[in-house]
């Protein structure tokens, strides 16, 4: 599905790593994720990542953080691919 049909209870946190901070680190991480009928994120990986390994596993740990509505079709609950964009930026 795309992105813009995730919908948030509760939004990651955009944490930024003090160490990619201080080393100029920037990018975009794409991540695929999973989320379960209940609206559980049941798993999440690197789709595209910023060229930064920190940047990666922030990103991922972040959308962990995240809670989701169930996805909706025809009314009944169903598991969702999508994507899910980390802008690192300073």
């Amino acid at each position: 599905i795309p992105s813009s049909a995730l919908r948030y209870v509760k939004e990651p946190p955009q944490d930024y790593p003090l160490l990619s901070r201080r080393a100029r680190e920037q990018g975009v991480v794409t991540l695929r994720i999973t989320v379960d009928a209940n609206g559980r994120l049941k798993d999440a990986w690197v789709h595209k990542s910023s060229g930064f390994e920190r940047l990666d596993q922030a990103a991922l740990q972040s959308i962990r953080k995240a809670l989701f509505s169930p996805y909706m079709e025809n009314g009944s609950a169903i598991d969702i691919q999508a994507l899910a964009a980390f802008d690192y930026s300073l």
